[in-house]
């Protein structure tokens, strides 16, 4: 990344100088490039390809920080442009061929990215460098003819283009194969027939990166059955997984169930239950207007199909999702049936929440933190699972703050429990009917207060 999506980097003290805003660099600061150099610099002292992708996606507050304060007002995409042409000399200095993401260009030309009619105007064609690649994103679009609209505006530039689509793994704890091999049947079809020369499958960590690297197999050997063979042969596709991996496609597909559950479409991108369900808190329970009494044995249900699966190279993610599905056999209607006593004054189940309930929860979530540990470190380096840790552990605390506030209730130390009075309310319209647009962010399913 050279514009955006650099927030982390920003966070240190002298590349923190370098802001514009947000997680922006400071376009026309000298520092902002010397910085960019000694990271191309480095990339070229690694490898040897020509291709260096350059990011400068969704800089949405460009100019808007300090860059305003010293340049005052300018356009936006004047900024871009002069930014762009800096990082392009730099990447020709070390003998790589940039690509960038398209998207700023569309919302130049049309103050959104996906349209589905409309052209793009000849100075928006005209602003972009010809040396360079336009990748053209797109992880969702499922109507067919927004998504040839879409090739259709990125070939009026006089650029070469590669389409970027997605091997969904950046939504919940498990991946959502299903969503990727439905939406890629379109994405990568089309894509053939307009002679893209290159696709690239994205495999984000939004958020966590909880899903495990190699658990998007599935979706990487539909990519690669497009690429070379019969790409549009779902039963070609199941035999050439099983021929290179000694799965079948559909057990290792049980990978997603744990964040798809039975009442939402298998095809569907609202998958993010395993997340939302795992990390809605136990009093507050922010979404159970979206949670239901049968999530319990749904999972029962998932645990038995993961419990079944014989050893394999994929071990470590199914125990990390069998562990996952049999916490969430407990933890998904945890916070709902809490209330649910609560609010019918039934202070026997309240005490057997507090006594068995929740004590199996906390046990369960032990065995789930040993099981996802091994499934990180099997693919990383430690670093990152710092955050699931410190997540988990919360969710820890915060169980046991549940079981020891129902026990001060019961014994008469505190009159009510504040957590529970209130009605609950609908955090977002898309909390029941768009859940991918908000529950892969833990601080908000964490809590109502700013994390």
């Amino acid at each position: 990344q050279t514009l955006a999506h650099l927030p982390a980097a920003l966070r240190w003290g002298r590349i923190k100088e370098m802001n514009d805003v947000d997680d922006i660099l400071l376009v026309g600061d000298e520092k902002t490039y010397d910085f960019i150099e000694a990271m191309i610099r480095s990339w070229r002292s690694v490898y040897r390809t020509k291709r260096i992708h350059i990011g400068m996606d969704e800089a949405l507050l460009l100019g808007s920080g300090k860059y305003l304060d010293i340049h005052g007002y300018r356009e936006r995409s004047q900024i871009i442009l002069e930014h762009l042409d800096r990082v392009v000399k730099i990447c020709e200095k070390y003998d790589f061929a940039p690509m960038i993401w398209s998207d700023m260009f569309f919302r130049i030309a049309f103050h959104t990215y996906y349209v589905s009619e409309g052209e793009i105007s000849k100075d928006v064609i005209d602003m972009v460098p010809k040396n360079v690649t336009l990748a053209y994103w797109d992880y969702y679009t499922e109507d067919e003819k927004r998504f040839r609209h879409m090739m259709h505006c990125h070939k009026q530039f006089k650029n070469p283009m590669v389409f970027a689509g997605g091997a969904w793994k950046w939504s919940g704890m498990t991946p959502l194969n299903h969503f990727s091999l439905n939406v890629n049947k379109l994405h990568l079809r089309v894509a053939k027939e307009e002679r893209v020369p290159m696709v690239i499958a994205t495999a984000w960590g939004d958020n966590g990166a909880e899903a495990s690297n190699f658990s998007i197999m599935a979706t990487l050997q539909q990519y690669a059955e497009y690429c070379y063979a019969c790409g549009e042969d779902d039963k070609w596709l199941a035999d050439r997984f099983e021929e290179t991996f000694h799965l079948p496609f559909e057990t290792f597909l049980l990978l997603d169930e744990p964040s798809i559950l039975c009442d939402t479409k298998p095809n569907s991108r609202a998958g993010m239950m395993s997340k939302y369900l795992l990390y809605n808190d136990p009093l507050g329970g922010w979404i159970d207007i979206s949670v239901k009494k049968e999530y319990a044995e749904n999972y029962r249900n998932i645990t038995k199909k993961l419990e079944a699966v014989p050893e394999n190279q994929f071990s470590t993610m199914f125990k990390a999702a069998e562990a996952l599905s049999r916490l969430l056999e407990q933890k998904a209607t945890l916070s709902l049936d809490i209330r649910e006593s609560y609010n019918k004054g039934d202070k026997e189940s309240l005490a057997e929440l507090a006594k068995c309930r929740i004590p199996l929860t906390i046990e369960l979530l032990d065995q789930y933190i040993v099981a996802a540990r091994k499934e990180w470190t099997s693919d990383n380096k430690y670093f990152g699972f710092d955050v699931i840790e410190l997540r988990l552990g919360g969710l820890k605390e915060r169980l046991s703050t549940a079981k020891r506030t129902i026990e001060e209730y019961l014994d008469g130390t505190i009159e009510t429990i504040e957590f529970l009075d209130g009605p609950l309310e609908r955090v977002s319209t898309a909390a029941l009917n768009k859940p991918y647009s908000i529950t892969n962010r833990w601080s908000f399913l964490a809590s109502c207060s700013i994390i």
